[in-house]
């Protein structure tokens, strides 16, 4: 359950924006390295990034080495002072929203009255009318402010701490903790090394914690009833790299690379992670991902997206820019069998990158790409078959400096999507139209 586009434009933003081209190399690779840091997986599909007033970023895939992807031409922001957190942060921002029900609402909001900033957690129990403290200082507002709601009552997130041995050398871990209490009070899950055969009533699956170059160095189950945490003994047979956000009635969802058979994988797990369904997709060249989505478990969209390097000619020693193509494949059976449904026209453009996929209550499918910073939505009503670009009503992609990004969706609860910005936090039943609901205290 990731945050795609939370942690790549994130990543992104974290080092210097160039000032008139972004390369692959530069997000993919950059956002690979911070990824380390930051590994772990929560019930989230893309959420927010902010750019002038924010900027947020997405779990990276392997990098298309060497892969240069021309985009628009982008502002060059001033560094931020503000303890390392984006370009732009301001005091009383919203950088992060989650859901345990449809009621209870929760923000992440930074407080900087000087040139250091704080993270500290808002709640909600009125959906989003009125909004109360939870609680001060999250941590190191660089890496712990994502706070997450896996589970119905359970809030999760975890603490990087520095761990000083005398004669050997400095580690940074992070340690998991949860709240059933609204955020007002935390407590550590302990970590136990003895596999368990499947995922407990209230409990999810969750990337382990720990220093990684993979985003995704294995699955452990958490269980909020006892605070405790235990690999999986049975995971899919392949490299995953996020858990899928989905509700809890859908089952579990992961996705990943089958280093065998060189393509992209999902795999479906109907009985608490007992067993998988597995599906490699065909896709060329070596620098290929997919991203899954579904609402109910049985009905998903899988979009495969393959990076192609740009080419040189004899004439032209340098490479030419980057192409991208993606591919769209629905199942209508938990991840059983998988049918390519797309029209085979250019999907979405040819230079771009996906940042959010996500599946409404009556079936719509929505992705949304970017090219350079600009984003822009996509709908299908038609099954996967074609899309045209509309998006939601009520989200508004971001379009460089003209509008504070919001983007992106949650499906925290059974029925209920949720987006947010650096002001609000949106909400929908139905995930077709959203409610705004600013974040004051």
């Amino acid at each position: 359950m990731v945050n795609r586009i939370y942690e790549r434009f994130m990543d992104a933003a974290d080092g210097d924006m160039p000032p008139s081209r972004l390369t692959a190399d530069e997000v993919y690779a950059a956002a690979w390295r911070r990824r380390q840091r930051r590994v772990e997986v929560w019930t989230a599909v893309a959420v927010v990034a902010l750019l002038v007033a924010t900027i947020v970023g997405m779990q990276v895939r392997k990098p298309p080495a060497g892969h240069e992807v021309a985009v628009p031409p982008t502002p060059t922001p001033t560094p931020s002072p503000l303890g390392g957190l984006p370009n732009g942060t301001r005091d009383g921002g919203v950088v992060f929203a989650a859901a345990t029900d449809a009621d209870h609402l929760y923000a992440v909001i930074t407080r900087c009255p000087g040139t250091d900033c704080t993270t500290q957690l808002l709640g909600s129990d009125d959906a989003g009318a009125t909004w109360t403290l939870r609680s001060t200082d999250l941590g190191d507002p660089s890496n712990d402010y994502y706070v997450t709601a896996p589970a119905a009552g359970v809030l999760y997130r975890t603490v990087e701490r520095t761990d000083v041995v005398e004669s050997g050398p400095v580690t940074k871990v992070r340690i998991p903790k949860i709240s059933t209490d609204g955020g007002r009070s935390w407590t550590d899950v302990q970590a136990t090394t003895t596999p368990v055969t499947s995922v407990p009533a209230n409990g999810w699956l969750e990337c382990r914690n720990i220093p990684s170059q993979h985003p995704c160095p294995g699955l452990v189950v958490v269980d909020p009833a006892t605070a405790r945490s235990a690999p999986l003994a049975t995971p899919p047979g392949f490299t995953v790299s996020s858990v899928v956000n989905v509700p809890a009635a859908a089952g579990f969802w992961v996705e990943g690379y089958d280093e065998e058979k060189k393509a992209p994988a999902v795999a479906v797990s109907t009985d608490r992670g007992r067993s998988w369904t597995v599906h490699a997709f065909a896709a060329e060249p070596r620098e290929s991902g997919v991203t899954a989505a579904s609402v109910d478990g049985v009905t998903g969209y899988a979009v495969v997206s393959e990076y192609h390097a740009g080419k040189t000619t004899r004439a032209n020693p340098t490479p030419g820019p980057a192409s991208s193509t993606h591919h769209v494949y629905r199942t209508g059976d938990a991840g059983q069998t998988w049918q390519r449904v797309d029209s085979g026209t250019a999907l979405f453009g040819n230079q771009v990158d996906l940042q959010a996929s996500f599946v409404a209550r009556d079936g719509t499918h929505f992705v949304m790409t970017v090219s350079g910073w600009v984003q822009q939505w996509y709908v299908s009503r038609d099954n996967g078959h074609s899309y045209e670009p509309a998006g939601p009503t009520g989200l508004t992609p971001y379009l460089g400096l003209a509008n504070a990004p919001m983007f992106g969706v949650v499906t925290h609860a059974p029925g209920l999507y949720l987006a947010f910005d650096v002001d609000s936090v949106y909400r929908s039943t139905d995930g077709l139209r959203f409610t705004r609901h600013p974040v004051r205290i």
